[in-house]
């Protein structure tokens, strides 16, 4: 497999990753389906801002989001 298209489908494999976290966020923070896609399009600006507007409970744990 060439480097062009093994980083081809790591990046595609990436993207997939954060549009699933984005959709469990959303269905997990708001119910509603409708929200879990309107934020999928937007799934890196909304996994960004979810992880900065709300910090772990627990500041000193390294696995701090999971």
């Amino acid at each position: 497999m060439s480097k062009a298209r093994f980083s081809k489908s790591r990046g595609a494999f990436s993207n997939a990753l954060i549009i699933i976290i984005t959709i469990a966020i959303s269905l997990s923070m708001n119910k509603s389906i409708l929200w879990a896609i309107i934020h999928s399009m937007f799934s890196w600006r909304y996994c960004i801002c979810y992880f900065l507007s709300f910090p772990p409970n627990n500041a000193g744990n390294k696995s701090q989001y999971f």
